[in-house]
Order: C-alpha cells, then sequence, then structure tokens
C-alpha cells in the first residue's frame, strides 16, 4: 500500500487531532466578585477564549495558539489547559451520552451561566444548522 493512501485512509477515519485547549480565561485580579473566568494567562481579555484566533466552542484549536505568555515572553500557567481532544471535551460535556450537546450542557461545561450572552452567542455560532443543539460534527466545522 501507499504512503498517500494510508494517509488517505487514516484522515477519513481519524478527523480529530489533540489540539491545545486554550481555556476561556481566569478571575482577573480587577474583576471583584468574578463569576466567570474572563482573562487570559498572557494578562488580555478573553473573547470567550484565550486564543490569537478562532477557536471551535470549547476554546480548542484556535488558530495561532494560546495567548498564554506574560509581557516578558515567559509561558503563562494560569489558566491554560492540557492538551485533549475535540471529542473528549464534547464526551464531557455531553453528559447524557446522545451526541447532542444542548446549551444548558455547554455553559455548563464551560462554567458559565446558562443565559450568559457571551456564550449562548459563541453556542450559537457553532450551532451551524441553527437546530438548537451542536453535534461532533458542527465541531470541527469551526
Amino acid at each position: 500500500m501507499h504512503f498517500s493512501t494510508i494517509f488517505a485512509i487514516l484522515s477519513a477515519v481519524a478527523p480529530v487531532v489533540i489540539a491545545d485547549c486554550c481555556g476561556a480565561g481566569f478571575c482577573h485580579s480587577t474583576t471583584p466578585n468574578c463569576n466567570l473566568p474572563n482573562a487570559c494567562a498572557d494578562g488580555t481579555w478573553s473573547t470567550p477564549c484565550c486564543g490569537y484566533g478562532g477557536c471551535n466552542i470549547f476554546c480548542c484549536a484556535c488558530d495561532g495558539g494560546c495567548r498564554n505568555r506574560n509581557r516578558l515572553g515567559k509561558v503563562a500557567t494560569a489558566g491554560t489547559t492540557a492538551e485533549v481532544t475535540d471529542t473528549e471535551a464534547f464526551r464531557l460535556a455531553n453528559v447524557d451520552g446522545s451526541g447532542k450537546l444542548t446549551l444548558q450542557q455547554y455553559t455548563e461545561y464551560m462554567g458559565a451561566a446558562e443565559d450568559d450572552e457571551v456564550y449562548v452567542n459563541w453556542f450559537n455560532k457553532h450551532d451551524k444548522n441553527g437546530d438548537g443543539i451542536i453535534t461532533a460534527d458542527e465541531i470541527r466545522l469551526a
């Protein structure tokens, strides 16, 4: 079998890769009574993720990587997470195992209120067909 054939087969059956998850930030010292993480490890505000570019719904696989360096160029540790697959994040968030992530499941997983405008908008942005649920395929389309 040729390398290109093997690569094509693996690409088709394993579309999920390990990707850095930048997270949604942590409570900034200037935010009184912080209930929702809002600052990235480099001191900038999350939008809602701490990636330089676009991220998927779980703040993973962000274009350009994570904003995790402080002003001196050193890697900061606050607000960063370990590598995780999109599939693993989806499985953890989708607590009923239905394969259909609801807004309630998503906001609970992200540690946000169900009516938090930022996370509701982020959920809706990733709900590609507008049916009110997120599937694993929609995460990969982000």
